[in-house]
């Protein structure tokens, strides 16, 4: 039996966190299935790995103290972003459908960065909120390698 130790909105709250990275995490691995440039699929790549990286530091706590398993019903911001990505990559020409992928990709880094400041704002336990700051480093570089990245493909 889990003792719970996170407030239900604590717990409501990590658990958005945790979804909008598991999101980027599907995202950036489906993106670097489809794609057949090296640094283009090795930075997908590595995206996918710091979102991993984040949740497998997170989701331990969340359900310990949550009570529950994570799941991951994929949200419609997820789904319309690979919408998207898949639509430029199957109807544009190399350089529009690399536009729209950074485009998207881009909003989720700004998302997944928001959404992370938000939740540490928000989050009532001090112990939580400091486990979730280590994470701004992780979500710093990945937000930064895209931006090189977008910057060398000249979008």
């Amino acid at each position: 039996m889990y003792h719970r130790t996170l407030s239900a909105t604590d717990a409501r709250r990590l658990h958005g966190f945790l979804m909008v990275c598991e999101d980027g995490r599907q995202i950036y691995e489906e993106a670097a299935a489809h794609t057949d440039d090296p640094g283009l699929q090795k930075l997908l790549t590595d995206q996918a790995s710091t979102r991993s990286k984040t949740i497998n530091a997170l989701k331990p706590r969340y359900e310990l103290h949550s009570g529950e398993q994570l799941h991951h019903p994929r949200s419609v911001q997820g789904l319309l972003q690979q919408w998207c990505i898949e639509l430029g990559q199957r109807f544009g020409s190399e350089h529009a459908a690399l536009s729209v992928l950074f485009s998207q990709l881009e909003k989720l880094e700004d998302h997944t960065l928001n959404m992370l400041y938000k939740t540490i704002r928000q989050i009532e336990s001090g112990l939580l909120a400091k486990e979730l700051s280590e994470q701004i480093v992780l979500v710093l570089e990945s937000h930064h390698r895209l931006k090189q990245l977008k910057a060398t493909y000249r979008l």
